[in-house]
This record gives structure tokens, sequence and C-alpha cells, in this order.
């Protein structure tokens, strides 16, 4: 079952210039192999028929991935914050950023 990540997607966003597909993977959870290439296969058709390019040959541009994958980043940060001022956001231990520490104690002195 594919699911969005409302968090992962703001965040790969202004992260990342150029996304591969473990990035998609961390926006659309549960997505198959497959799908990450058709969804990528789109953006790169896009990217031909307006002339851009990227660093990485397996990589797709972020901003037109978006735009192509109908995610507008203004509208999703306006989302975010109004669940949390509804406090019907939590954020999962799940989506923490990478090269976060744990709060948990490890045991050793």
């Amino acid at each position: 079952m594919q699911q969005f990540d409302l968090e992962a997607a703001i965040r790969v966003y202004y992260a990342n210039p150029e996304l591969r597909n473990g990035e998609i993977s961390e926006i659309f959870k549960g997505i198959s192999v497959a799908t990450v290439n058709r969804k990528k296969r789109r953006v790169k058709e896009e990217m031909r028929t307006r002339g851009v390019h990227t660093w990485h040959p397996n990589a797709v541009n972020t901003t037109l991935a978006y735009e192509v994958w109908g995610l507008d980043i203004t509208d999703l940060e306006n989302r975010r914050r109004k669940l949390m001022e509804l406090g019907m956001y939590e954020q999962h231990p799940t989506r923490r950023g990478r090269g976060q520490r744990s709060d948990k104690p490890t045991g050793t002195a």
C-alpha cells in the first residue's frame, strides 16, 4: 500500500536539488521500484521538453518532479502548519532526519 509522507516530502524538497529512487521512496512509502521508475520517466520526459539537466543520470530535478507530480511545496507546508495548529500532527520516530542522535539512553556509562 502506497502512503504519502508529508514530513519527508517537505524535508526532501529542501534537502535535495535532485531526486533518486531512495528519496522518491521516502516521499511515497510502500511504492514499488516499477512505480518509482514510472514517476521518474514522467519527470524525465518533461525535463527533455524544457531542456533541464541533472548532475547524475539516474536523478530527476526536484522542483520539476514536484510540479509534474502535482505537489505544491507551499501548500504542503501550509497543510502541515494547520495540522500542527489543530494538534493533529504527529511526527513519528521513523521520520527523524538522518544523522540525528536518539534520545534513548544507551545503558553504558
